[in-house]
């Protein structure tokens, strides 16, 4: 039995399932700005309740659920920096997890090391980001199911226990479609060099067309962002800050394009999704799962140079925004991704059950039957 499952007396789940899911508490769930981790628990919390699961969501006090809300700290911790709080947080929601059928955690390293803490049939860990000097951390922290959110990540998490693949999916209906009015490149998301901002800005420029920066700078990337970012900023390159609710939708809906020029790995890549939900194409790297999430020259280009990459924003105009809505409300809408892990889920409680159920030992042998 993995580590995180306690046998609880009962019968075999039915349809109706007791689920409790573990948010982080760096932000509010959903977050009000940035935060693609704490969106995805809200949607997929949201979207079991609606299907008749009883649902307890371990998050911050100032968050919303239509489930049951539980709050180890009425507020989030949003720069990142409070280790306690995080650990904290991670026991008193373990701690308080009591007969559940399922833990699903979302706070990778802490939620999983003290998911042994939990009283439920099965404990799963959804690993929203993944590097290779993460292995070691996870691998420290006991047996451990694993859910990843693209091919990518499950071949670069292959040595660890990755039970299912369940990619992240938005709620399509509340994304404005656009046309691109407006002529500008959008950078969207947390500032850092791992996400090739600089980059970006090298592209715009070489490219003459006018981009636009939005995202929090966490603490540990702001020398970055005053080195190589803010020196470059002007009437043609702007930084609008952390943005969120309509702004950000806006600011999507009206781009011509989405620059996502990750140098790393990506695991998913959600504000691919947003782009192209609002009709926006997006130009990414070939790193990580990106070209699984973008059809190149169909919702958008994957381009690892500079001139490939320039040459991709000029080409922009040729995607249909139609089809970029199109392909996310085929794939990647919260139905999508709550089907993918009400799957997961079921698949691994009847094993949990049978781990739990006691050794009985051989049925008794008749009577004056022959010893084997």
């Amino acid at each position: 039995m993995s580590a995180g499952t306690a046998a609880v007396a009962g019968p075999p789940p039915g349809d109706r399932l007791r689920i409790a899911q573990v948010s982080t508490p760096h932000e509010s769930t959903p977050p009000i700005a940035y935060g693609s981790i704490n969106r995805i628990v809200a949607d997929l919390t949201d979207e079991l309740v609606s299907r008749g699961h009883e649902v307890h969501l371990y998050a911050t006090g100032d968050s919303t659920t239509r489930g049951v809300l539980h709050a180890p700290y009425p507020h989030p911790d949003p720069d990142f920096v409070n280790v306690g709080q995080d650990w904290m947080h991670a026991l008193g929601s373990m701690r308080d997890i009591t007969g559940f059928d399922v833990v699903h955690n979302h706070n990778l390293f802490t939620g999983q090391a003290l998911s042994f803490l939990a009283g439920c049939r099965v404990a799963l860990t959804t690993a929203h980001f993944f590097t290779y000097r993460d292995h070691d951390l996870m691998s420290r922290t006991g047996p451990a199911n694993y859910v990843v959110q693209s091919r990518s990540q499950q071949h670069r998490m292959r040595h660890l226990n990755v039970v299912g693949t369940a990619q992240p999916g938005i709620r399509v209906e509340e994304y404005p479609l656009g046309r691109g009015d407006d002529g500008y490149l959008l950078v969207l998301g947390q500032i850092g060099d791992h996400k090739g901002v600089r980059e970006a800005i090298g592209v715009a420029r070489r490219a003459r067309l006018p981009l636009i920066i939005a995202g929090p700078v966490p603490p540990w990337h702001q020398e970055y962002f005053e080195r190589q970012v803010r020196p470059w900023l002007g009437p043609d390159v702007q930084y609008v800050g952390e943005v969120g609710g309509d702004v950000r939708l806006e600011l999507l809906r009206r781009a011509r394009g989405v620059l996502m020029l990750s140098k790393g790995p990506e695991t998913f890549g959600l504000v691919c999704v947003e782009a192209m939900a609002c009709g926006t194409p997006v130009v990414v790297t070939g790193r990580g799962a990106l070209p699984e999430v973008v059809r190149h020259g169909v919702t958008g280009f994957v381009a690892d140079t500079e001139e490939e990459q320039c040459a991709a924003v000029h080409r922009l105009q040729e995607i249909a925004p139609d089809t970029c809505r199109a392909h996310v409300e085929e794939n990647y809408t919260v139905g999508h991704m709550t089907d993918r892990y009400e799957t997961i889920y079921r698949a691994l409680l009847p094993t949990a059950w049978e781990a739990s159920a006691p050794d009985i030992g051989p049925a008794p042998r008749p009577e004056g039957a022959p010893t084997p």
